[in-house]
């Protein structure tokens, strides 16, 4: 009988941890969206960009690669934690 509370509390245990990897994801997701709106807006300008508005373009285009190598890592945690490691 123990053997089935613990497989109920590790799935349960498990589902917690996953609905809080899909909460990060949709933070993630949504500042990678705002993100990129403000690259779109930089770019439909029609004067030139200033030195200030093409750093922070640069700026924004590292933040958006880093938001998605680190969606990328919460992709890879999840499938290993479904699947188990891949040998």
């Amino acid at each position: 009988m123990r053997l089935a509370f613990w497989n109920v509390q590790s799935v349960a245990t498990l589902l917690e941890n996953l609905m809080t990897l899909d909460n990060s994801v949709s933070v993630i997701k949504h500042e990678v969206d705002d993100l990129v709106d403000l690259q779109i807006e930089t770019m439909s300008q029609e004067s030139s960009l200033t030195s200030a508005q093409l750093a922070d373009y640069q700026i924004r285009s590292q933040k958006i690669r880093a938001l998605y190598r680190k969606l990328d890592q919460i992709a890879s945690a999840k499938v290993t934690r479904k699947f188990g490691q891949v040998a």
